[in-house]
């Protein structure tokens, strides 16, 4: 994925991105319009590895949809976390935002409570995303809680905010929208735990989608029922 201000990064030869036959590849673009159509290349460039890839990574993909940020708040969080179920060492990570976001907090509570930081940006900008590779693989043993903590100003003083005046803000696909994501690469310390950790970041994945879509649902009831049309309709 590309956002405003990242730089290509070239990923370790032994960690090559193994493509099995059938997958299709699809490629997403977000566009604005400019009144008047336009003729889109798009380019994909792929670079070869020398031989297969002998580590695999996986991505926990921590963050949040149910994002509704009223106008006027200034102190707006959302916050997520993942307990590890086996060992593993955490290569590279990459946040994400719009522009209401103001600080990005990473961070692993290890098993005996102390914090080892992952990530810490004070000051976040839209349009300075970046992917960051450790020097040094974090090692964060079996039982760490990863999570992530940021902050949303929604309010007048925001100079970032987009809305003037300010204006209710839920999650979705537009820079005018929110998003909350935080991407950490990680590898197991024994390959055969690999599986395992994938396993319970699809159950995690598959509940926080069930929570969205219900927070949804309901989110709609309210409104047909404010707007006098049948709540179960």
């Amino acid at each position: 994925g590309w956002t405003p201000g990242k730089a290509p990064t070239r990923g370790p030869a032994d960690m090559a991105w193994l493509l099995a036959p059938g997958p299709d590849l699809v490629l997403q673009l977000h566009l604005r319009p400019k009144g008047h159509p336009e003729v889109v290349h798009p380019q994909v460039g792929f670079y070869f590895a020398k031989g297969p890839p002998t580590r695999v990574p996986t991505l926990i993909m921590l963050g949040s949809k149910a994002i509704d940020i009223p106008p006027g708040d200034a102190r707006y969080v959302v916050a997520d976390s993942f307990r590890l179920p086996v060992d593993v060492s955490a290569l590279d990570m990459y946040p994400h935002a719009h522009y209401l976001a103001t600080e990005m907090q990473g961070f692993a509570r290890l098993p005996d409570g102390h914090i080892r930081w992952l990530l810490h940006i004070k000051d976040w900008a839209f349009n300075w995303h970046d992917e960051y590779r450790y020097e040094t693989p974090i090692v964060l043993p079996k039982g760490s809680s990863v999570g992530l903590r940021y902050p949303y100003d929604n309010a007048t003083g925001n100079p970032q905010n987009p809305n003037h005046p300010p204006r209710r803000v839920t999650y979705g696909p537009n820079s005018t929208d929110e998003m909350c994501d935080f991407v950490l690469q990680v590898v197991p310390a024994h390959p055969g735990d690999l599986a395992r950790l994938n396993r319970e970041l699809a159950w995690k994945y598959t509940q926080d989608d069930e929570a969205w879509d219900a927070d949804r649902a309901l989110a709609a009831g309210r409104l047909r029922a404010l707007s006098g049309g049948p709540a179960g309709a």
